[in-house]
Order: C-alpha cells, then sequence, then structure tokens
C-alpha cells in the first residue's frame, strides 16, 4: 500500500514557481504515483485559486493543466 499524502498549498505553489526545488520533486513523485496524493474538491479548489492569483503571473492555460494533471492523481 501507498502511503497517502496531503500536499500543504504552499508546496503546490512553490512546486508550480520553482521547478527545480524539492517541493517539485514531491509533486513529481505524486503525479508520478509514488505516493497516493490525497484532496479534497476544497482543497484543490484552494490550489487552483491560489495558482491563478495574478502576483504569480502564471498563464491560464498552464494553471488548467497543472490542474487536470492533480486531479487526476487525486484519490
Amino acid at each position: 500500500m501507498k502511503p497517502r499524502v496531503v500536499l500543504d498549498t504552499n508546496v503546490i505553489v512553490s512546486a508550480f514557481l520553482n521547478r527545480r526545488g524539492k517541493e517539485a520533486l514531491v509533486l513529481r513523485l505524486g503525479l508520478q504515483n509514488a505516493f497516493q496524493m490525497c484532496a479534497s474538491e476544497q482543497i484543490l479548489h484552494e490550489y487552483e485559486t491560489v495558482l491563478r492569483r495574478p502576483k504569480f503571473g502564471r498563464p491560464a492555460q498552464l494553471v488548467t493543466k497543472m490542474m487536470v494533471n492533480i486531479r487526476a492523481s487525486s484519490g
């Protein structure tokens, strides 16, 4: 049985902003099913709301793609 992990929003944001950091490694491992990512609809909504903040300056399409991948890997 794989460990089940809930990633804090700060981890998701850090991974999104710095693809070379430790947080990005953790997110990649989750997306590759090294562990079971767990997130409720409320948590997924928070991830997306924060990632879409203008201060991060990320294209909407990139956020959408990331959220599709996170949703597919979360149980």
